[in-house]
């Protein structure tokens, strides 16, 4: 139920003036009035419990979130969890730009104070929401540039922001500052991620059979079902 009413308040801010939004995030105003929001109609008919498998941003988001604090809970080094989650991202499931970028902040020696609160389902969620946030505004902000309808996103999750500045890379020499910076200037281990993400995504760009890689539906649910089991902490 709690993920439904998240989607329809996300769904009726998307929808309402930005301005009202704007003068309460400048302090111009301290109450948003109920009359001020956009009137949307509420879809949410789905059965909470099948929810989240039949989202499928979150469904992916979520086996990524997963993967990450489970390569955490590893005793390697950081790099090698970050080299490690892009060979499984070509080898064993996608890639995911929201997620790419999370994790090499997160493995990195720069992380950002609980960008994983924990090790319960719902801390995982919370994570895997953050994904799914900035890959859904950077679709809406693309359409907007295209538009007169720009999609204005406002959060004081610095990792959410981090993600949302560094998934609009416009060159590839920004996206390389973008995946160096957290790992700190002329760092070693920054540039050995970067170059192994360069040379595994264009191999994988190459491949002709990629697609029939990818884990099916059915699949993904397997890989939720195992991932939870080797990362989830008993409640």
């Amino acid at each position: 139920m709690a993920a439904g009413a998240e989607i329809s308040r996300f769904r009726i801010a998307d929808n309402s003036d930005p301005r009202v939004f704007i003068d309460f995030a400048l302090g111009r105003t301290t109450k948003i009035p109920e009359s001020y929001l956009a009137d949307v109609p509420s879809q949410d008919r789905t059965d909470p419990a099948e929810f989240e498998k039949r989202t499928n941003d979150f469904r992916i988001n979520y086996i990524h979130a997963l993967k990450i604090a489970g390569l955490g809970k590893r005793p390697i080094s950081p790099v090698e969890k970050m080299i490690s989650l892009v060979d499984w991202m070509a080898n064993k499931f996608i890639f995911g730009a929201p997620a790419l970028l999370f994790a090499n902040r997160y493995f990195s020696p720069n992380r950002f104070r609980r960008m994983i609160k924990g090790l319960r389902k719902k801390d995982i969620q919370n994570a895997a929401w953050d994904l799914t946030l900035v890959q859904n505004w950077r679709r809406a902000a693309l359409k907007g540039i295209k538009g007169t309808n720009p999609a204005i996103l406002m959060t004081g999750d610095k990792a959410v922001q981090d993600m949302a500045r560094r998934i609009t890379a416009e060159s590839d020499d920004e996206f390389r500052r973008h995946l160096l910076e957290p790992w700190g200037k002329n760092s070693r281990e920054g540039l050995r991620v970067f170059n192994h993400y360069r040379q595994t995504w264009e191999a994988a760009s190459r491949d002709p059979n990629r697609g029939q890689k990818v884990p099916n539906y059915q699949a993904q649910l397997r890989m939720i079902d195992d991932l939870e089991q080797v990362v989830l902490e008993a409640t």
